[in-house]
């Protein structure tokens, strides 16, 4: 992100002008032993804010979600899978968990038969031990493969989304 960080109004604008969907984030997302690498990129804490506050006002997120203890952690795990070239099935493009392979089974099993896939769709923010309490959890877009990656867990903080989460109450949670 750093060598491009102000190109992303370009990339909005021709977004809006060609109707394609996007989602503006300033995450740099590590990849499956890239932690590190990933780090180096990672906008400062005030670099980030600026753009970061900026994306919001595109995507309209300024205001704190309502999350309670029996939220689920990861609603998009419920409707979506990722498949590598090879054929292995993960939860998504982010949780470096594999659930089995189309070469072996089909789809239909590993969505309905995945005691892995069960178990990370049922987690709540009450299994997140230090997120639960975390008085920015409002505005937190958490991320449980993210959280894997960099800590091992997916129960621990997803160490991207907790600087962005802090800047956003610091800045939305007094204008509400």
């Amino acid at each position: 992100m750093k060598p491009n960080k102000d190109s992303y109004e370009n990339i909005i604008s021709f977004c809006d002008e060609h109707k394609i969907q996007y989602l503006g984030t300033t995450n740099v997302f590590p990849k499956h032993g890239h932690h590190k690498v990933a780090e180096s990129l990672r906008l400062t804490y005030e670099e980030n804010g600026d753009i970061l506050k900026r994306i919001d006002q595109y995507r309209g997120f300024h205001t704190p979600k309502v999350i309670t203890p029996n939220s689920y952690v990861c609603n998009s795990i419920k409707h979506s899978l990722y498949i590598d070239s090879s054929g292995c099935v993960y939860p998504c493009n982010m949780l470096p968990v594999e659930l089995g392979n189309i070469n072996q089974r089909t789809i239909s099993e590993i969505w309905y038969t995945s005691e892995k896939l069960s178990k990370i769709a049922q987690l709540k923010w009450l299994d997140l031990k230090i997120c639960n309490s975390c008085e920015s959890k409002s505005f937190c877009s958490r991320c449980a493969g993210i959280a894997l990656i960099c800590s091992g867990d997916l129960c621990f903080p997803d160490p991207i989304e907790c600087d962005n989460a802090h800047y956003r109450n610091s800045e939305y949670a007094s204008v509400i």
